[in-house]
């Protein structure tokens, strides 16, 4: 009998300290799909952010003045083309002065 009542009580003793385990484990994992989502809608503003920036003026303008600092004067020249198409009226006469720049840099 006494057996019995050892086996019984290993048995409680092994729920008592399984449980709490269990939950520890379960409520870490809950924590970490919690935050992954977190993580995933933050990244997903930012590339709704990133695309409504993309076709800008002062995208397209910035995107320009990264290949005049890298002297790739034939690209800077066609962002700024594009920007001229795209938004004519935006700081005209200022994009004008940065085409007449980056030709003089070209030769």
């Amino acid at each position: 009998m006494r057996f019995l009542s050892l086996k019984k009580d290993s048995k409680v003793f092994m729920k008592i300290i399984i449980f709490p385990i269990l939950l520890f484990v379960l409520s870490s994992c809950t924590n970490q799909i919690k935050e992954n989502q977190e993580l995933r809608n933050e990244v997903r503003s930012l590339e709704i952010e990133i695309s409504s920036l993309y076709g800008t003026a002062g995208y397209k303008f910035g995107q320009a003045m990264e290949y005049f600092d890298g002297k790739d004067y034939e690209e800077a020249e066609k962002w700024l083309a594009d920007l001229q198409n795209s938004f004519p009226d935006w700081n005209k006469e200022f994009v004008e002065d940065t085409i007449k720049k980056i030709r003089k840099a070209k030769n």
